[in-house]
């Protein structure tokens, strides 16, 4: 998880230990040096250095460090994680780093977090995390004629394929705000292809949809989130969609 325990001056990254639920405990942290108070950051004016949520394959945990880029770490001792990698593009704000193990790839999201026409653009970045250094090898399409809407426009979250949901290392669902859920094949990561999107109408008082979150279940149902008022959506994929979730199921 991340927070900012005293003494922090931004959110970290901690392991919690739910052995006794009631007693929760933490087991172990990492930060990037200079977040804590009694140190000098070292990062440039304007930057963020923040954790998001890592989501671990292996020994390795993939964690979104907002304008740090993508941090990799060794968690093989648990209590003790360790930084083992980085990746770094033009971007910032990175969110969430999705793990394809099979493929050695990650797929990251930099969150757009600024409303409007004169947002910075933010993209989803393909990695490939088989070397000894992750290498960015492609961004996902960026969707058309939404940049000059008002509110935020840009990604967010990706569906995780957690245990007991939908899961693939070829498609990747994908938030991206004032333009809804888009789904992404990487039949080639090099290359990938937009395969499908869904965007609803602005719910009442809100300009735009800000779509927020999403999940995918293992009968193939979208759960996704709007951000400010428009609640929650249940989509059901319609059967070209389908068949290829299907076909690529993990």
């Amino acid at each position: 998880m991340s927070a900012t325990p005293d003494g922090f001056r931004d959110r970290i990254w901690l392991v919690i230990d739910l052995a006794d639920p009631a007693r929760p405990a933490e087991a172990g942290r990492w930060w990037w040096p200079g977040q804590r108070e009694d140190e000098v950051p070292d990062w440039p004016h304007g930057q963020r250095r923040a954790a998001h949520h890592a989501l671990i394959s292996g020994d390795r945990a993939y964690l979104g460090y907002d304008d740090a880029g993508m941090i990799v770490l060794d968690v093989g001792d648990i209590a003790r994680p360790r930084l083992a990698a980085r990746a770094e593009w033009d971007g910032g704000s990175t969110h969430t780093c999705l793990p394809l193990p099979g493929r050695g790839l990650v797929v990251a999201t930099d969150e757009q977090v600024r409303d409007g026409p004169d947002a910075p653009r933010r993209a989803i970045h393909v990695i490939d995390v088989a070397g000894t250094e992750p290498k960015v090898i492609a961004a996902c399409p960026e969707p058309a004629g939404f940049s000059a809407l008002p509110l935020r426009f840009g990604p967010h979250n990706l569906h995780e394929n957690q245990a007991g949901a939908y899961r693939s290392e070829r498609l990747v669902f994908a938030t991206y705000f004032s333009a809804g859920v888009r789904v992404y094949d990487l039949a080639d990561p090099a290359h990938p292809v937009e395969v499908a999107h869904w965007i609803p109408e602005p719910p009442p008082g809100q300009p735009v949809p800000q779509i927020n979150d999403l999940f995918v279940d293992r009968d193939g149902y979208l759960w996704v989130t709007d951000r400010i008022g428009g609640g929650l959506y249940v989509l059901r994929p319609r059967p070209a969609l389908d068949a290829l979730m299907d076909e690529v199921r993990a």
